[in-house]
């Protein structure tokens, strides 16, 4: 069996991921705007006053708990399709890289998805649906605290959008984390699989 050049982890197929996610986060964090800014308005003080059970705090608990709901059913739905495209491109990326390789060392190989592959793979899509499920959740949670705080320090609303905006930047660059971790990982996963199946035990 040849020796084989190193394969590394595709920046590519990092980026794509991560700009799917960016993406997804980004439609979220203007929907909490657009709520948050439609709450503020609907409960001004004048307008709570004329309302003697009106509560703001309840007011914005109810819409970001509606808010939340939509946002984790959302994930929840995309979560799977992201996490089956991404594991799907690392594996045939993997797959023709060494194809390309043993081509070139005169030597023809078809893979197939093994048993030992198929666990990999579906090691892979299990971690990342969790992964990217978590990202709504750890969101939502820290825009909750913001937005109550918010409420009981008197409803200031430029403020208010600075810290979400602040949580945004802290959601997205947990995203960018995810994706380049999780096609490291899931890169080697899938090399070591392909190369213990080869019979190879070194590279250069």
């Amino acid at each position: 069996m040849p020796t084989l050049t190193p394969l590394r982890p595709s920046a590519a197929i990092a980026e794509r991921y991560d700009a799917r996610l960016n993406k997804l986060v980004a439609a979220m964090h203007a929907d909490i705007l657009r709520t948050v800014a439609r709450e503020y308005r609907a409960n001004t003080p004048e307008i709570v006053l004329l309302a003697a059970d009106a509560s703001p705090a309840r007011a914005m608990q109810a819409a970001l708990q509606k808010l939340g709901k939509r946002w984790l059913d959302r994930f929840d739905e995309l979560a799977p399709r992201m996490a089956e495209y991404f594991a799907t491109a690392v594996k045939d990326r993997v797959d023709a890289t060494y194809r390309a390789d043993l081509r070139r060392a005169g030597m023809t190989v078809r893979f197939k998805m093994t048993a030992a592959m198929n666990d990999a793979y579906q090691a892979v899509r299990a971690e990342n649906v969790s992964l990217i499920r978590s990202i709504p959740e750890q969101h939502l949670t820290a825009v909750e605290g913001h937005v109550m705080r918010s409420v009981q320090r008197g409803r200031d609303l430029g403020g208010l959008t600075e810290a979400l905006v602040d949580q945004f930047g802290v959601t997205k660059r947990r995203a960018a984390r995810i994706a380049r971790h999780q096609n490291n990982a899931a890169t080697t996963t899938m090399r070591v699989v392909r190369e213990l199946e080869l019979g190879i035990t070194e590279g250069d």
